[in-house]
């Protein structure tokens, strides 16, 4: 049966400091599973009349308002095996290595960012250790670590879940800012269990401060390096760079072009480029002109080549750049 639907909806769990999604999408509404979480260990059962609630509400036609205009939902035959294909994991907060601007949780302001970098978190463990018991950890499942920043998460529980990756099907995707180098992660990238998204956002110095407001440009490229040399025997430990391009910032040729010479040098697989959330939400409805413009399609033409992807934004990059 084809109907509109969204696999986030039926394989997928953001886990929050504060709340679990069905999706994490940072360019839509959320479709929310539970708000108010404190990090309690999750009723299986009511996960699973919530999913069905809303799956039949795609059934019918009647999208959730959190989902409509999204254009992750699509029309076709759905698999609808209960399970996890992708878990994400945000319950931490803390980042005291670099404070960009960009931050969706600190939204710039230096009070939230001593807040979040201070906070008590919860411990996951439990909580995927319910997962598996219940059997809902499907086969090649892709755990994707964010927050915060992974390498400042307690060292207990970076192991924990690096050794459910070691030990399972499960496939671990980390995404970091790059500047602290761990050897643990190093390890897991030589036996393929492991890929890493380092966030860069520049070709230069220059630029990198200004967007991450710390001056640690040349450690992230040296620490690139090195996990590219960990992992260059392994086709499944991969680097990737990311650039989030933050118009009036980034967006131009000069800086996009020194960037991906940079990551090629230092061993990178491949890229993701994603837009500066806040002005994505403002202003995704608006024509794309200027250099914003010849960015986007020389980023186009990088990620045609097989080097990368949009993520989430390919779809609306590729229909701006349709547009005359």
């Amino acid at each position: 049966m084809k109907y509109k639907c969204c696999d986030a909806l039926l394989h997928k769990l953001a886990i929050n400091p504060d709340n679990i999604n069905f999706c994490c999408s940072p360019y839509d509404n959320k479709l929310q599973y539970l708000n108010n979480y404190n990090g309690e260990v999750i009723d299986i059962a009511d996960y699973r009349k919530r999913r069905e609630y809303y799956l039949n509400m795609f059934k019918s036609g009647n999208i959730p308002e959190a989902c409509q205009n999204c254009f992750h939902v699509e029309e076709k035959d759905w698999d609808e095996e209960i399970g996890f294909k992708f878990i994400s994991i945000s319950s931490r907060t803390k980042c005291s290595s670099c404070d960009c601007f960009y931050c969706i949780q600190s939204l710039g302001k230096p009070e939230i960012k001593k807040e979040l970098n201070t906070r008590q978190c919860w411990d996951i463990k439990p909580i995927i250790k319910e997962l598996y018991n219940e059997n809902l950890i499907l086969k090649d499942c892709i755990y994707i670590i964010g927050g915060g920043e992974p390498t400042e998460f307690p060292q207990d529980e970076l192991e924990y879940l690096m050794l459910v990756g070691l030990m399972s099907d499960v496939h671990i995707l980390i995404l970091t800012n790059g500047i602290i180098y761990n050897e643990n992660i190093a390890k897991l990238l030589s036996v393929g269990k492991v890929s890493l998204k380092i966030s860069i956002d520049a070709g230069t110095k220059a630029t990198y401060q200004k967007i991450k407001r710390v001056n640690a440009y040349d450690k992230v490229m040296t620490n690139i390096k090195k996990y590219s040399q960990a992992a260059k025997n392994n086709p499944n430990g991969i680097v990737e760079a990311k650039y989030i391009i933050c118009p009036g910032i980034n967006d131009n040729l000069k800086e996009a072009k020194a960037f991906i010479s940079k990551i090629k040098k230092a061993g990178c697989k491949g890229l993701e480029v994603a837009l500066e959330y806040s002005w994505f939400n403002s202003n995704k409805n608006n024509p794309v002109n200027g250099t914003l413009r010849e960015t986007l399609s020389y980023f186009r033409e990088i990620t045609k080549n097989g080097f990368g992807n949009f993520g989430d934004a390919d779809s609306w990059v590729a229909s701006k750049l349709e547009e005359k």
